[in-house]
C-alpha cells in the first residue's frame, strides 16, 4: 500500500482529496493535518511515502516546513499542491527538497498521477510550473555563457564588485586608472546584457 499524508488547511478541499485518492485501491491517507505546527511534530512519524503539502497554512508556510523536515525525512516525498504558481514559491520548496509541485486546479487523475510518478523516481509538475523551470534552467545556462565571455581582469572586477568594494576602491587595488575600471565594467555589463552593477551582481551570485 502506497500511505499518504496531507497537509491542508481548507477542511472541505482536504476531504474531497482524501475521497479521490482513496477511491484507488492501493493508496490510503494515513493521516490530515490543517496547520504548520502539528504537521511539523508529527510528520516524521506517520511512515508516509507522500505528503501532500500545501503552501499557505494558517500558522505559516509549508515550503518551510518541507525546508524543515526533508532531512529529518530524506526518504518521504514531498509533492507541493497548492494555487500559488509564482516563482519564489516554485524554486525555494524545490530548493528545500519538493520532489513534484501540482496546482489545485489540475485534474484529480493528475494528483494521483503524480503520487505514482514521484514514487518511480518522476518529478511530476503542473504545466505551467514545468514551462517556468524550464525558462530558469535555459537563462542560467545563457547566463552562465554569458560570464565564460568575460576576460579574467573583468570576472575579477565583477567579484570585486560583489564583495562590496566601490569603482575607486578597485583601481586602487588593482593599480589601473578610475577610467579603466569604468572602460572594463562597461564592457562587462554589454557582454552579460545588464545596464548596471547591481544586475551584473545578482548573474554573478547565481553562478555562485
Amino acid at each position: 500500500m502506497i500511505h499518504i499524508s496531507i497537509v491542508e488547511d481548507d477542511s472541505k478541499y482536504a476531504q474531497t482529496l482524501k475521497k479521490m485518492i482513496e477511491s484507488e485501491p492501493d493508496i490510503v491517507v494515513q493521516e490530515m493535518f490543517s496547520n504548520a505546527a502539528e504537521a511539523k511534530e508529527k510528520l516524521p512519524e506517520t511512515g508516509s511515502h507522500v505528503i501532500l503539502m500545501d503552501i499557505q497554512l494558517p500558522d505559516g508556510k509549508g515550503t518551510d516546513l518541507v525546508h524543515h523536515l526533508k532531512d529529518k525525512i530524506p526518504h518521504v516525498h514531498f509533492i507541493m499542491n497548492t494555487s500559488f504558481d509564482d516563482d519564489e514559491n516554485i524554486f525555494y520548496a524545490l530548493q528545500g527538497g519538493a520532489s513534484g509541485y501540482i496546482i489545485k486546479t489540475d485534474s484529480t487523475d493528475k494528483i494521483v498521477e503524480s503520487i505514482r510518478d514521484v514514487l518511480n523516481g518522476g518529478a511530476p509538475m503542473s504545466s505551467g510550473v514545468a514551462k517556468k523551470v524550464i525558462q530558469y534552467f535555459n537563462q542560467s545556462k545563457q547566463q552562465k555563457k554569458e560570464l565564460e565571455d568575460l576576460t579574467p581582469k573583468e570576472n575579477q572586477i565583477l567579484e570585486m564588485l560583489a564583495k562590496g568594494l566601490y569603482y575607486k576602491e578597485i583601481s586602487r587595488d588593482l593599480a589601473i586608472s578610475l577610467d579603466t575600471v569604468k572602460k572594463h565594467c562597461g564592457n562587462m555589463y554589454r557582454k552579460l546584457h545588464v545596464n548596471n552593477k547591481t544586475e551584473a551582481i545578482n548573474i554573478y551570485l547565481g553562478r555562485k
